[in-house]
């Protein structure tokens, strides 16, 4: 069975954001590993078709109203927070 680490890793990856991320970067903002608000968007709606899952706005960015300037503001700012959410959404425990 496939985890959700490596689903969201292969679907990072699938999207061209990186080659590779590797446990040390799994803290790491995705910013910092190449990311940018348009890859995030790529990569939420990704999410979301993988795993059967909504993630509104307001989940994936700290301020979702704010503009679009590139960078915005990320409330999942890392690949562990990204898996944590997920697993939160798919248990139920994040409605």
């Amino acid at each position: 069975m496939t985890t959700t680490k490596e689903t969201f890793t292969r679907l990072y990856v699938r999207l061209g954001i990186a080659e590779a991320l590797t446990d040390e970067q799994m803290n790491t903002s995705v910013y910092e590993l190449g990311a940018d608000s348009l890859d995030v968007v790529d990569l939420t709606i990704a999410v979301e078709e993988e795993f059967g899952i909504e993630l509104p706005d307001e989940e994936v960015f700290a301020k979702p109203d704010a503009g679009f300037s590139g960078r915005e503001a990320l409330a999942l700012d890392t690949p562990n927070q990204w898996i944590a959410h997920i697993e939160r959404k798919i248990s139920g425990k994040d409605t």
